[in-house]
């Protein structure tokens, strides 16, 4: 007996001598489940069958699933199931897990070896999440394909039915997987898409918007000036909240999203509101003239009663003098006024209005302000403004969140990008159209701005 002929029965006789140690038990734990399960003729026949070279194996998978693949989601197919044959059906499968799977190895990697361990005739595992989630979603796919298949007539029309199944199924499995790691290219294409969609439907929205709710009012130089306020400012934090917040493929939507919109909207809200109480205050020239009228005024009298009432309600005395009444001076004395002073009557001829400009000014804008606040009114027209959008937030942001979402779906799911952005922009535009319109009207009857 020759040397070669012994090692072959050596090789022989130690593969006959592990067939009882394989386990005949399916389980999903195994790395390599092909193996698994087989009778000892089975594992002589495959000892003795040629392999398929990989490569082979790779293209050949790659014409079953009719997409292309990476070098990892290949590996990750062969450790599974090797050399396996699979049937057509079999085959529609892996390729919904590696649609669904893109870019995330882990969800994979459990999805393989869920399925493979069902091939072999295994249960479904219900408690793997995973599997669950994504079977939920074939299904969807599943039926809208079956309906498209369903209104076909003839051969050619089916056969167009399973191309437009099958666009389908790659663009929502694109769209609904939760991808793991750094974003896709296109992921990255479609946030910056997704940040101009923000810009374009939100200027649409608030030039109706404002224009509906303020139609009423005088077009003046007041009334555009405030409409191109909001609308650069809305065009500014849309950018800066779709580039770092909304539009980001790596935060996600309820969890990180909605609370970092928040508290962007907080901080950019400080300086905004305080730009819009500086641009829009009643300016001096408008309170010089109120004073020149107040001093001209057969009825001054009551006038500076009321303001003293408005000066001694917000103690605005107490920035400047101890006594409500010593906020005048005394033409006679050229004093501060004493409460003593008011035991007698008191008439404008007594008191020197341009001596107590500075103080009367103040009152006539506190005077103003009273007036023109709303329900809200904090004594100051920018904490009004703020107060008033850190209120309004709390329904908007969630609202805004869900659209970014529904936008995200359109565009992703639409072959056209074109048609995915003016689908993007009118949704997005139709329901800011209602959110603004609530704004608007809100703050007019809230804070009177």
């Amino acid at each position: 007996m020759n040397k070669k002929t012994l090692v072959f029965l050596n090789l022989f006789s130690l593969l006959l001598s592990s067939c009882g140690s394989f386990q005949s038990q399916l389980t999903r734990t195994e790395r390599a489940p092909a193996a698994i399960g087989q009778s000892c003729a089975g594992l002589m026949k495959e000892f003795f069958n040629d392999k398929v070279a990989p490569d082979t194996l790779a293209s050949n998978l790659a014409a079953k699933v009719k997409i292309e693949l990476n070098k990892e989601e290949i590996q990750d197919f062969l450790a599974e199931f090797e050399n396996e044959k699979l049937s057509s059906a079999d085959y529609k499968m892996t390729r919904s897990i590696m649609l669904f799977t893109r870019n995330d190895s882990d969800s994979r990697k459990i999805l393989l070896r869920e399925f493979h361990f069902q091939t072999k005739g295994g249960s479904t595992n219900d408690s793997n999440k995973v599997w669950s989630k994504f079977i939920a979603h074939r299904n969807k796919v599943e039926a809208h394909k079956n309906k498209l298949i369903s209104k076909a007539i003839n051969k050619s029309e089916i056969l167009e039915a399973e191309d437009k199944g099958a666009i389908f199924e790659k663009l929502y499995y694109s769209c609904k997987a939760q991808v793991k790691g750094p974003p896709s290219a296109e992921n990255i294409k479609q946030s910056k898409r997704l940040r101009y969609a923000l810009m374009a439907g939100g200027m649409g929205s608030v030039v109706t918007t404002y224009s509906a709710v303020h139609w009423n009012e005088e077009k003046n130089e007041k009334w555009f000036k405030e409409l191109y306020f909001v609308l650069g400012m809305g065009l500014v934090l849309n950018f800066i909240g779709g580039k770092l917040i909304l539009g980001n493929p790596n935060l996600s939507p309820w969890k990180q999203k909605m609370p970092l919109t928040f508290l962007n909207n907080a901080i950019n809200d400080v300086g905004v509101s305080g730009a819009y109480a500086f641009l829009f205050k009643s300016g001096d020239s408008e309170l010089e003239k109120k004073f020149e009228a107040l001093q001209n005024d057969p009825k001054a009298e009551e006038k500076l009663e009321e303001l003293l009432a408005v000066a001694q309600e917000k103690g605005l005395i107490l920035k400047h003098l101890t006594k409500t009444q010593e906020m005048f001076i005394d033409k006679s004395t050229n004093q501060s006024m004493k409460s003593s002073d008011f035991d007698h009557e008191v008439t404008l001829d007594d008191i020197d209005l341009e001596g107590s400009r500075e103080q009367l000014m103040e009152v006539l804008a506190e005077k103003e302000y009273q007036e023109n606040s709303g329900m809200l009114a904090t004594g100051v027209p920018a904490v009004d403004r703020f107060s008033y959008h850190r209120i309004f937030n709390l329904m908007s942001v969630p609202t805004n969140i869900g659209l970014t979402i529904l936008m995200q779906n359109q565009m992703c799911m639409t072959a056209d990008p074109k048609k995915g952005f003016a689908k993007a922009v009118a949704i997005y535009m139709g329901a800011q159209i209602v959110m603004d319109s609530l704004y608007f009207k809100g703050r007019k009857e809230v804070i009177n701005q």
